[in-house]
Parts: structure tokens; sequence; C-alpha cells
């Protein structure tokens, strides 16, 4: 409450203090209140206030109040993103028995993008850069037969889920491993505008470190087909066997 004991026009002006609460983004509106007191001759006065938003330039337009003498301060709360490290959480190994590597030979594996509680499960889940319709793709080679998918970053608290498998591509391959390793990648938000991360992998229910991959090759067992094309006489013929 304002007590006036004279007539005249008062004005007065009200902003947010920025604070530092994490997460925050603070209102920067500017108000001007402007009191009118005039003197009603009868030894009273009479106090009338007008609103206005003051622009970054100083422009003033009316503001109309939804309450009666309150102006409103809309702040708004989003947390920062979380990164979850692709090298801690998303490793996979490729062990092969039975024969040696080929120099330039490459397996391939897949992480693919299964389901999410973000947004009542209608957020876009977030993938590695590089990946293409909710999959991305990692190569090992002789030389690399170890490695990770990269880091996937994360906006919205909610659980994601991943799995990790094993292309069958046309390596000289007998048992292909077809474990399918599964991602469950929850985020949640401190409040203080962070996000957390956390991962677990597992195989059959079972908590894993990494994504292995045992392939086997057999020289006695039964070998890829594949189609062969010869030629006797001048005359080409294709037969299906195994090289």
């Amino acid at each position: 409450t304002v007590i006036y004991d004279a007539a005249g026009t008062y004005v007065y002006y009200i902003t947010e203090q920025t604070g530092s609460i994490g997460g925050i983004t603070y209102d920067k509106t500017k108000y001007k209140v402007a009191v009118e007191v005039t003197d009603n001759g009868d030894g009273t006065l009479s106090a009338a206030p007008g609103y206005f938003v003051v622009g970054e330039n100083g422009e003033e337009t009316p503001y109309t109040p939804e309450t009666a003498s309150t102006v409103v301060f809309t702040n708004t709360y989003r947390a920062g993103s979380v990164t979850l490290s692709g090298e801690e959480n998303l490793k996979a190994e490729k062990i092969l028995t039975g024969r040696d590597w080929g120099e330039n030979e490459t397996f391939r594996f897949e992480l693919a993008a299964i389901s999410t509680t973000a947004d009542e499960g209608n957020a876009v889940i977030p993938m590695p850069a590089g990946a293409q319709n909710g999959k991305a793709i990692l190569e090992l080679t002789k030389a690399d037969p170890s490695g990770s998918f990269g880091d996937i970053s994360y906006q919205t608290p909610g659980t994601y889920v991943y799995t990790i498998s094993e292309q069958e591509t046309g390596n000289a391959i007998t048992s292909w491993d077809k474990s399918v390793y599964t991602i469950t990648v929850t985020v949640t938000d401190d409040g203080s505008g962070s996000l957390k991360v956390e991962a677990v992998m597992t195989k059959n229910g079972e908590s894993v470190s990494g994504a292995d991959f045992t392939n086997v090759y057999d020289p006695d067992g039964d070998q890829p087909s594949k189609d062969v094309t010869k030629e006797t006489d001048g005359t080409k013929m294709s037969v299906n066997g195994t090289l």
C-alpha cells in the first residue's frame, strides 16, 4: 500500500531480478506504473494507476492487468542437455575362432533405436552422429577388433532403449553370433537445471559391460553358398556350389 498526501503523477518501474537458479529463464519484461493522484476538492485525494510495458527502445505499450494491480512475470524451466559416452557404454568386440582375420576383412554391427518414454513415447530417440533412420553402424577390423558407437546427447528426461546386434555379411563364417544386447538409458532431471544419465547393457536379462560377438569358422562345416559361373566349350553355365 502506498499512501499519497499530494496531487501529482507518480511513476514506478517493476522488473524481475535475474537470479541464479539453474535451468530458469528469467522474464525480462519491464513494466511502468503511472499513478495519477488528483485532489477531489473536498479534502480527499483519488489515485488511478495506469500500466504500460516498456520496450527495449523505451516505447510504451498500454497494459491491462489480468488481476487488479497485478503484473505478470513468466519464467520457464528447462534443464541442459547431457551426453552419454559411447566409449564407456556402447562398446562392442569381435572374437573370431577357427581362422585368422583377413587383412582387409570387416565385421558390421548395428545400434538400433527401439523405444522411449520421453514425451509419452512420441519423442525422437537420440542417436550418435551419422546414424540414419534410427540405426548406427560400427565396423570392426583385424587392426581394431573392438570399438564403440558414438556419443549420444539427450535433451529430455525419460527412458531410452537400444539394441546392438551383428549384421551377417559375406564373410567366410560357418556360425554367426546372433546375440542381441539391450541398452537401457535413463535420463533424469535433478531439478536444478541439469540432466543425469545412466545406462545399463544386458544380454538375456544379465548385466554385461560390453557387447561381445564370437563368430566361428569350421573348415569341415557347411560353408556359405555362392553362385559360381563356369565356362565350358564357350558356353557359360551357372551352378551353385561352395567356395
